[in-house]
């Protein structure tokens, strides 16, 4: 999908995401994902919040936000491909900026994991399976 602008509050909690608009009136799915995106032929793990929204309160409705690992730059109106390959859990919202910091490092912490054991389980089955998901 192409990458439009958010809100600014995955920066200003420290973790800036890539935001994509899903073209349905409701989306098939909510809650909080492990990811591979690609972008310009590279690919690039992370974390990406579906039709979620941590903070105050807010109801995102009809977009992803996906935090990336290791990727710095600007994708405005650029287009990637995002691949959801383990759901973390629902959606549901913290009321604070401490709070929403703590599940995001808890939500990251948890991919990087399910990465790591993805990783071993393909090596050695050379099998595996992932939801990609055209908005």
């Amino acid at each position: 999908g192409k990458v439009i602008k958010g809100t600014g509050t995955g920066s200003s909690l420290g973790f800036p995401t890539i935001n994509v608009a899903l073209n349905r009136v409701k989306p098939a799915i909510s809650g909080v994902y492990a990811t591979n995106t690609l972008i310009n032929g590279s690919l690039y793990f992370g974390v990406a919040y579906v039709n979620s929204c941590y903070f105050k309160g807010i109801k995102a409705e009809n977009h992803i936000s996906v935090y990336l690992f290791d990727f710095q730059g600007e994708l405005f109106g650029s287009y990637i491909t995002i691949d959801l390959i383990h759901k973390l859990r629902d959606e549901y919202n913290v009321t604070t900026p401490d709070q929403a910091k703590k599940e995001m490092h808890k939500d990251c912490r948890v991919v990087k994991q399910h990465i790591s054991l993805s990783n071993i389980i393909t090596a050695s089955s050379n099998k595996g399976s992932a939801l990609s998901v055209t908005p």
